[in-house]
């Protein structure tokens, strides 16, 4: 899957999501936004062991949500002007403009009431954009977007982790080094500072193509392999999402699992 640029093509999009608080957590910390309607899908992933986790992942989605509504004539507020990145397509300016008004308004409250110190959250979120044949996608934290292409699997994002950070830094760190490294601390969430430092990516889109928002709770439990194979017997996009909850939980059910499918049929 590689860059693309607008085009004429348009296709139909068959989505769903589906969230699960999973079998070991208490309450569900993620929060989900599929709507087909606005071109918008998200996966949010209130981080774990923080104050009012699932607080801050539901005033992201809801932050996103209502910026994508504001927005429909393709015109934003004056005052979100500095949100936006000239550099990019509209439609990926929009999605991460979104992206970091939801950031500011997690900050704002995680700055300022003291029962919600230092709350954040991860996110993923895509947008298509009907009359092109690119999804844009945006991501901070360890939710992930999965593409899948012709039978083969590939992840669209890259882990925000101090492992990744790790690799990133020494190339050249050896493998024992490297597993003294913690894999799940985080590195970027949505909301710890004022600015987000946030990675966008605009992939093409063809005929057959699949492509999954995940948080965590599926990534660490189900192998790409794995979900490859739930993917590709799936005859829809909500199968495909309830057989990789039931996997998830199959295999211990260990963190929230939440997880949207975008179809795009040939």
């Amino acid at each position: 899957m590689v860059s693309g640029a607008p085009s004429t093509a348009q296709f139909e999009v068959d989505s769903a999501g589906v969230t699960d608080r999973g079998k070991k957590r208490p309450i569900n910390e993620d929060s989900l936004v599929v709507r087909p309607d606005l071109g918008l899908f998200v996966v949010c992933d209130g981080v774990g062991g923080r104050n009012s986790g699932d607080l801050a992942s539901k005033l992201a989605t809801g932050s996103i949500v209502n910026f994508f509504e504001a927005s429909k004539d393709g015109k934003w507020p004056e005052k979100y002007g500095s949100l936006l990145d000239l550099t990019l397509a509209p439609a990926a300016q929009r999605l991460c403009a979104a992206v970091r008004k939801a950031n500011l308004d997690v900050y704002d409250i995680a700055s300022t009431r003291e029962k919600h110190d230092k709350m954040s959250t991860t996110v993923v979120a895509a947008h298509y954009e009907p009359g092109t044949d690119v999804l844009h996608v945006v991501h901070v934290g360890d939710s992930r977007c999965y593409g899948v292409r012709k039978e083969k699997i590939i992840s669209l994002t890259k882990d925000h982790t101090l492992r990744n950070e790790a690799v990133r830094q020494y190339p050249d760190i050896t493998k024992e080094r490297l597993a003294k490294v913690p894999k799940n601390v985080l590195t970027r969430a949505l909301g710890r500072k004022d600015d987000l430092d946030l990675e966008v990516r605009t992939v093409s889109v063809r005929p057959d193509d699949i492509f999954l928002l995940c948080s965590d709770g599926v990534s660490r439990e189900i192998s790409d392999r794995r979900i490859l194979e739930a993917v590709m017997v799936a005859e829809s996009a909500h199968e495909a999402c309830d057989l990789l909850v039931d996997l998830a939980n199959e295999r211990g059910g260990r963190d929230n699992i939440t997880v949207a499918a975008l179809r795009f049929p040939a």
